[in-house]
């Protein structure tokens, strides 16, 4: 019986004695090494999200993000990151700055994001369409963290009170004015792809559906002389006159950079009512994963930091405070965020001068917040496929506004190179 107790009490001892070693005490525990995470970003970049970089950091018990860039010599920089990564070295995540996507996911530079996001939140926090550049062979390579918008801007007058036009009524708006061109910075081929390659509602030239298509038409032929009549020249791109300031009414609107805080300036510029009117596009700005990323949890940490509900609307209220322009977040309740302090935030706005005259800069206005919400409805989000169309017609429509080439013959080429681009 001694024995056995004797034997519980030194069971007893060694449990919490630790075969006679003391504990370590609370303080002595060492504190989990932080794990690095690199990101490539432009200097602009790195400068307008230092305090995301910080709050991740300073947030984060498990990982940290070293920012790498350099204003110094970006370009020597930027080759140096293109070397790394293609040595399957270089940082995790990079911005587009650094990559040539297309040849870097055929050689297995990339991976993607999948997994970092549900689809079920894909589909509910961010807007629809918003994931289209970064999208290849149903992947997701590039997650977009921002974005922004051009649309036509023009007075309702001009448009005949349109909110929205084919091409057919498009050339009639434009042909019925003085306007010496469409937009100041669209060019001939700009036109095509903008308002035809790529318009997938419109049916007349391409189906998507069933992947054929007809240029060989008198449409095409009328639009092509349209888009050359009504190009951007490169001697006159501004919209008004630089020697008077004056709006000199040769050009029917432009190709905007779409602002919250500069609708005010669209209707002095028109005097009165604007229209958001032609095809509104929309550019994201994206990140990518190295596939030599041996960290994968840490990089989708950071980015579901970043996209965060408070991070986001951080970002915009710093943007709204300071009155920059900046661009968009890809999560809609942000969007209604940033609506709201456009409504109720922008007295601060300083008022600016247009033709010798100074315009206040009110808060957003009801028909304002109409007018936004139903740009961000209707905005087309730019894509790989966009961007793919616009190579493989660039030799035939180039031929064409800076050739010889009749229209007849611009479309041939343009049927020949669509032909080849559905097949694949």
């Amino acid at each position: 019986m001694k024995e056995k107790l004797l034997t519980i009490l030194i069971l007893f001892c060694m449990f919490f004695t630790g075969c006679g070693e003391e504990s370590p005490q609370p303080d002595e525990v060492e504190e989990k090494e932080k794990q690095e995470i690199t990101i490539a970003v432009g200097d602009t970049l790195s400068l307008l999200y230092s305090d995301v970089f910080e709050g991740f950091n300073e947030q984060s018990t498990e990982y940290y993000i070293t920012v790498l860039s350099d204003k110094s010599d970006y370009n020597a920089f930027r080759e140096k990151i293109m070397k790394e990564i293609e040595s399957g070295k270089g940082p995790d995540i990079m911005t587009l700055d650094f990559l040539n996507v297309f040849d870097y996911i055929a050689a297995g530079y990339l991976q993607s994001w999948d997994g970092a996001f549900s689809e079920e939140e894909k589909e509910t926090l961010f807007l629809p369409g918003v994931f289209g550049y970064g999208m290849y062979d149903d992947k997701l390579y590039g997650f977009p963290y921002q974005w922004t918008v051009h649309v036509l801007i023009s007075s309702s007058e001009r448009c005949n009170g349109l909110e929205e036009w084919d091409i057919k009524q498009m050339q009639e708006c434009v042909k019925n004015t003085e306007a010496k061109c469409l937009a100041s910075s669209l060019n001939g081929m700009d036109l095509v792809n903008s308002a035809v390659l790529c318009d997938k509602t419109n049916q007349d030239f391409i189906d998507w559906d069933k992947k054929t298509c007809n240029f060989m038409q008198q449409e095409f032929y009328d639009f092509l002389k349209f888009a050359k009549t009504y190009e951007a020249k490169q001697e006159k791109t501004s919209f008004f006159d630089d020697k008077t300031g004056v709006n000199n009414g040769e050009e029917f609107g432009w190709y905007a950079n779409f602002a919250f805080c500069n609708m005010n300036y669209y209707e002095a510029v028109f005097g009165g009512e604007v229209t958001y009117i032609g095809f509104p596009t929309g550019y994201t700005e994206n990140l990518f994963l190295n596939s030599s990323c041996e960290n994968k949890d840490g990089a989708y940490a950071f980015l579901r930091y970043l996209l965060s509900e408070d991070v986001q609307n951080m970002l915009v209220k710093e943007q709204v405070d300071s009155g920059a322009m900046g661009s968009f977040s890809i999560r809609k309740d942000t969007m209604d965020y940033h609506i709201e302090l456009e409504r109720t935030a922008r007295q601060k706005m300083s008022a600016f001068e247009l033709f010798g005259e100074l315009y206040g800069n009110p808060a957003m206005t009801d028909r304002q917040e109409v007018q936004a919400r139903k740009l961000i409805e209707n905005v087309v989000f730019y894509d790989h496929e966009m961007s793919e169309i616009y190579v493989c017609t660039a030799n035939a429509l180039y031929g064409y506004f800076y050739g010889e080439q009749t229209e007849e013959e611009t479309a041939a080429l343009v049927q020949q190179a669509m032909e080849e681009y559905l097949r694949e």
